[in-house]
């Protein structure tokens, strides 16, 4: 039994209530007196496992007193797709980034997941071989700016940071009230409230020249209205969204969109075609109408005229 098996075998029993004597465990894994030893004192080390030696008993059990104890666990061997993906997805982030950037608490981490996954019997590596996770459109390199933005956000600290805006190729000075950091698409932005345009904005982290922590803190916006404000429209370019696209896909491709979430507010229909008519709310439409060209003559431009007008003038 590999020693992955032998730590869940132990778990599985003691997590159970039973206190079981030594012989029962030495018959069970068939390993020796010393290994069987090792493996108890690594599972309380490791993984804080609150494994005791019942004299009285004559076997060991689980100490269920503490209440923190009572509800140990542990780690789980197997993935479903979306931790998988979120495993890899992390480790690739984490990649991104150079060893004085990513910071010892965070090379500590990712140090962690990889002896987590050798003692399961899997290797970090051997599992990127296996499994790859694709990433299109991520810009090559994490700003040096993200450690500086994450630590605003966690600890409510405005920045005084001078940030590059790609449409007008301007940098301009800007004092922010960071309230989150979105992953998106492969890239950090940080929703804030701007003081300069006294209004909340979207900043991509990588585009963020120089930052610097505020002496100020930063004000706070509630959830509700920071959802209204960049979440309800579509893209990451968001806003208030006064518009709603309408797409109807060919009946091919709308084999795969029908099952698409392109907006948490979509509506969708299939007509007797099998054509999937797909209702989207967006504000700004530059995001939408890259989109809608990935799919080529498989899609039509319903509604609005000024988006199916921009949508033919990018094709021609």
């Amino acid at each position: 039994m590999e020693r992955g098996e032998r730590f869940y075998y132990i778990h599985r029993r003691l997590r159970s209530g039973a206190c079981l004597p030594l012989q029962h465990f030495l018959d069970h894994l068939e390993v020796s007196r010393a290994t069987f030893k090792r493996d108890i004192e690594y599972l309380r080390d490791r993984y804080r496992a609150p494994i005791v030696y019942d004299r009285d008993a004559g076997g060991y059990r689980y100490d269920r007193t503490n209440p923190d104890d009572a509800r140990f666990e542990l780690p789980g061997l197997w993935f479903s797709a979306e931790e998988l993906h979120g495993l890899l997805t992390m480790d690739a982030l984490m990649q991104q980034m150079d060893q004085e950037m990513l910071g010892e608490p965070l090379m500590l981490l990712r140090q962690r997941l990889v002896d987590l996954l050798g003692d399961q019997g899997i290797a970090l590596e051997q599992l990127q071989k296996r499994v790859h996770v694709f990433q299109t459109g991520v810009r090559r390199r994490l700003s040096s700016s993200f450690p500086t933005v994450a630590h605003a956000v966690m600890t409510r600290r405005r920045l005084q940071m001078r940030y590059w805006t790609r449409s007008r190729d301007s940098v301009t000075e800007r004092e922010v009230s960071p309230q989150r950091l979105i992953f998106y698409r492969g890239n950090w932005y940080l929703d804030g409230w701007c003081h300069l345009r006294e209004g909340l904005r979207n900043f991509s982290v990588d585009a963020i020249v120089h930052v610097e922590l505020g002496h100020d803190d930063a004000i706070d916006i509630d959830d509700s209205s920071l959802q209204a404000e960049l979440g309800a429209a579509y893209g990451i370019f968001s806003g208030q969204p006064d518009q709603w696209a309408v797409l109807r896909f060919s009946a091919e491709r709308s084999r795969w969109v029908k099952d698409e979430t392109w907006h948490p507010e979509q509506e969708s229909t299939l007509d007797v075609q099998g054509r999937c008519t797909l209702r989207i709310p967006y504000r700004h439409d530059e995001e939408l109408v890259m989109e809608i060209l990935r799919h080529g003559r498989e899609v039509e431009v319903l509604a609005p005229d000024g988006l199916r007008a921009r949508v033919q003038a990018a094709a021609q």
